[in-house]
């Protein structure tokens, strides 16, 4: 099942579902909602904080570290398969519901916090370190 992702980038905005994303990017810097966040991208590299995220954007799949990402952006809620997400960016500082997450990718690892995270999506289920979770569809 596709998972219809929405994406349209113009020079300065950013656009998820219809739903403006402030974004803004230079050859260096990388800005949500006005937050810097050091990312850099090359033509098949995308790196958050020096570190390598495998990102691939089709027309209507999205996928981290191939795997199959279901998001989903309303006005005031931002929404990863089906789970309320509350990101807060400061200039040093990336929080998820208000704690502060150390992110660190491998190639072959997703660290949160020093903790290996074991991600797996399915069509219609999503899991974390074998635990399920129910997809947004």
């Amino acid at each position: 099942m596709a998972h219809d992702i929405v994406l349209y980038v113009t020079d300065s905005q950013f656009y998820i579902n219809g739903h403006d994303i402030v974004l803004y990017v230079t050859d260096s810097q990388f800005y949500i909602n006005g937050h810097d966040i050091v990312l850099y991208v090359t033509d098949s590299q995308f790196y958050i904080k020096g570190h390598d995220i495998v990102l691939y954007v089709t027309d209507s799949q999205f996928y981290i570290n191939g795997q199959d990402i279901v998001l989903y952006v309303t006005d005031s809620q931002f929404y990863i398969n089906g789970h309320d997400i509350v990101l807060y960016v400061t200039d040093s500082q990336f929080y998820i519901n208000g704690h502060d997450i150390v992110l660190y990718v491998t190639d072959s690892q997703f660290y949160i916090n020093g903790h290996d995270i074991v991600l797996y999506v399915t069509d219609s289920q999503f899991y974390i370190n074998g635990t399920r979770h129910r997809t947004f569809m």
